[in-house]
């Protein structure tokens, strides 16, 4: 495993390096952003309001990440871009105090922020296809380092400079990470000259894709599996509120994250193994097993320790999650149309689902409590788990879009 993680050309450690800063870059606000509008005096129902707006957003911009991306000869620069303005978005935002600015900034960066990580695993996959030895897992692995280092440098400095400055990280990273990709080589994509592909690839419209998505049972059944698990999982995003109520300082919190993402480093290197040996039905039905029995332990007895396990076994199955549904997607693609499907599905699909359930989550938290919510989630993650286990047939061999 370790040789894996190390092993690798000039091109794959640019690539690995991107994907370090600009977690660390998401770990130093993703798990604050909410008690970031909570110590701005907004209500759950207003968060939920923004949840919706920038889901929303996301819905808006989803058909033309993906798409732009797979059609442009240089799609990097795409991916370049939604860095830059992200990063910008997140630095505006963390200077505002009134609900509208708030709201505001926050749909602004949900219309380029959600579209890098498709692009992002798009390129990434693309890099890995060149590999001999190197799995999307261990590039993918230096990610989720990345978040271990910011989790608990972002807790420390807002436990003793204030939430906003975390924000001053995030801008910082993606700038970075816009930079590096400047070096990172991709091959140009197809010109006129092979005209057959190019004429498959054109041929491939949004209609046709979405068709074909319809006719394909195992995506279907994901695309099912995932919005119940989203959609009902929504109330994690209050986690760093329900532990500011139990006592837990924002340090902690931070060190409860590198928890996490700690974790998936050996595991995103072990999912690899899995995949190759089981294929990625196999793996990303034990990714959604995994994610509903980490809630077990919150449900259980909420304490510190308790989410200290639920962060331990949620790495596990994020680990397999992330690289199991990636690679379960591209897989399943039509000629060079992986971005398209990936922002898809966690563009359009996820942003769909935020805004329907966000509204109702931000409720549920006004009313009923944040330890509702995980019982809720618990649930809702257990019936994605079983529609995805009688969905998806454990094979290797693919049922693609035709």
């Amino acid at each position: 495993m370790l040789k894996n993680w190390l092993s690798g050309s000039r091109n794959l450690w640019l690539t690995r390096s991107y994907f370090l800063i600009y977690y660390i870059g998401m770990g130093a606000v993703d798990p604050f952003i909410n008690l970031y509008f909570v110590e701005r005096h907004l209500s759950g129902t207003q968060i939920g309001w923004i949840g919706t707006l920038c889901a929303v957003s996301a819905l808006i911009s989803a058909p033309l990440w993906g798409r732009v991306s797979d059609n442009s000869r240089f799609p990097k620069r795409w991916l370049q871009a939604g860095m830059i303005i992200s990063g910008l978005a997140l630095f505006l935002l963390s200077q505002q105090t009134v609900f509208l600015y708030l709201a505001i900034f926050a749909g602004l960066n949900a219309l380029v922020g959600p579209g890098v990580d498709p692009l992002m695993c798009a390129q990434a996959m693309d890099v890995v296809e060149t590999e001999k030895t190197a799995g999307f897992g261990s590039i993918r692995l230096w990610g989720s380092l990345g978040y271990a280092v910011a989790a608990p440098l972002g807790g420390w400095i807002i436990q003793n400079l204030g939430i906003s400055k975390a924000f001053y990280i995030y801008a910082a990273g993606m700038a970075l990470s816009a930079f590096i990709l400047i070096f990172v080589s991709m091959k140009p994509r197809l010109k006129a000259t092979v005209e057959t592909t190019v004429e498959k690839v054109k041929a491939t419209s949004v209609m046709e894709l979405a068709r074909g998505i319809w006719k394909n049972r195992e995506l279907m059944g994901l695309i099912v599996a995932s919005i119940v698990m989203w959609g009902f999982g929504g109330g994690t995003h209050f986690e760093a509120v329900y532990l500011t109520q139990l006592g837990v300082k924002e340090s902690m919190i931070g060190l409860l994250n590198t928890v996490g993402a700690i974790i998936e480093l050996p595991m995103m290197l072990l999912t690899d193994r899995v995949l190759k040996r089981k294929g990625s039905a196999f793996t990303v039905k034990t990714a959604f097993w995994l994610t509903a029995f980490s809630f077990i332990f919150v449900v259980i007895s909420p304490s510190l320790v308790s989410f200290f396990l639920f962060r331990l076994v949620g790495g596990i199955a994020y680990s397999f999650m992330v690289i199991s549904f990636t690679v379960f997607i591209v897989e399943r693609a039509p000629a060079q149309q992986s971005a398209t499907l990936l922002a898809f599905y966690t563009i359009t699909v996820a942003g769909v689902t935020n805004m329907v359930f966000y509204p109702f989550i931000g409720f549920l938290f006004d009313t009923i409590g944040t330890y509702w919510l995980y019982v809720i989630a618990l649930a809702g993650c257990t019936l994605a788990a079983l529609i995805l286990q009688i969905v998806v047939k454990n094979r290797k061999d693919l049922i693609p879009i035709e």
